[in-house]
């Protein structure tokens, strides 16, 4: 199917009959009449490359049941904010049971997100103005090019939402004590993890650890301890051993094979089809963000290393926005709008990626230049990082 072939489970499932007719007669050879049971079993799973993938079904178990519950989640309070927005009444607040507890949005949060949502609902519509074109049309060759003030600004900023949250008003800004207003840029304070806790979160970045690129110039043997640590995790292909190692950095001959097994990507004959016919659309059809997604990506910010490979990411970006597959497969819901089409008046969401696009995306594309080859297991793999 479909998504198996692109960025599917982290191993595929191996028949049940099978690996126990398989156990049963390996346990019937003389190496292991000897042995205790449980160990003679494990052993045989060693043996024929079993133990890590029944490890890594489990582990991608846990990981699907899990997810619903994050996406439940983020749906659940994006919606209260659009209910305040709309005046549909007070909205009350919206508590979600969850394992580490009950979550409870504050409404600030909620009327921050219909904000947001509004101020570039309207980036969009003026987007649309100046170019003269609708969201969406069937005949690239009239495709008009962005605007030079679209050009400039791109459709968004990350400076746009942090002007956003500034400019809100709640209590926490103000003491009640003194009535004197906070220096911070933000006007209210949310959950922060503890220093203690954001230490052990980030162990991996303690000055006794070392790091891949970094001990590298310091000790000469640590390229090559880690090299052989690499290969050794990759040839065990355990999935939370995969994503233990890369916490501290990986050699770069090994990156673009540890990354796709530690997220599970399979780069087969039907994802690279599937890339070409996204390439396909992009000649049939056109969006009124292409103008900007090549501007970004033809612009990497004067970055010697990166201006090689800015054809590939304009191409790459061009097909990125125009994949549903990712808002599918997105653990938490981004922010895009709906339009209509003239002809059918069927309603679609823009882009088909359900993400509206932010100057600066291209940064996120030109570091996994270095990691795939070809533009076609590029965009296999710029997903599965990106999710």
């Amino acid at each position: 199917t479909q998504k198996r072939s692109r960025a599917h489970t982290y191993m595929d499932v191996p028949d049940t009959a099978l690996v126990k007719k398989l156990v049963k007669d390996a346990l019937l050879k003389p190496r292991y009449r000897n042995e205790d049971p449980a160990a003679a079993t494990e052993a045989v799973l060693q043996d024929h490359g079993l133990a890590s993938r029944l490890s890594n079904m489990l582990y991608a178990s846990r990981r699907a049941s899990e997810e619903p519950q994050t996406v439940a989640m983020a749906r659940a309070l994006r919606g209260a904010g659009r209910t305040a927005a709309t005046g549909a009444g007070p909205a009350a607040p919206t508590t979600i049971s969850t394992r580490a507890g009950d979550v409870a949005e504050l409404d600030i949060m909620r009327a921050l997100q219909a904000r947001w949502q509004s101020h570039v609902e309207a980036a969009v519509r003026r987007l649309c103005a100046e170019s003269g074109g609708p969201l969406m049309r069937t005949t690239a060759a009239a495709v008009a090019p962005a605007p030079k003030s679209s050009r400039q600004r791109g459709l968004y900023e990350p400076s746009e939402m942090l002007q956003l949250v500034a400019d809100a008003e709640h209590d926490n800004a103000m003491s009640s004590h003194t009535g004197l207003r906070g220096w911070g840029l933000v006007p209210f304070e949310l959950a922060t993890p503890s220093l203690g806790e954001l230490a052990d979160g980030f162990g991996e970045l303690r000055p006794s650890v070392r790091q891949s690129g970094v001990d590298d110039e310091l000790r000469g043997w640590s390229g090559e301890e880690r090299q052989r640590m690499a290969a050794s995790v990759l040839a065990d292909g355990h999935v939370p051993l995969l994503l233990q190692f890369l916490r501290c950095g990986t050699p770069a001959g090994t990156r673009s094979a540890l990354w796709r097994a530690a997220l599970g990507v399979e780069i087969d004959q039907a994802a690279l089809s599937y890339y070409g016919r996204l390439v396909a659309e992009i000649e049939r059809v056109a969006l009124v963000t292409d103008g900007l997604l090549e501007r970004d990506a033809m612009a990497p910010w004067d970055e010697e290393e990166y201006f090689l490979f800015r054809e590939r990411v304009a191409t790459l970006l061009a097909a990125f926005v125009r994949d549903p597959w990712v808002r599918r497969h997105s653990a938490v819901p981004s922010v895009h709008v709906t339009g209509a089409s003239p002809q059918t008046g069927r309603s679609y969401v823009f882009p088909p990626n359900g993400a509206l696009p932010p100057r600066g995306l291209s940064a996120y594309a030109f570091p996994l230049a270095y990691c795939y080859s070809r533009q076609r297991r590029l965009h296999t793999g710029a997903p599965a990082h990106r999710l």
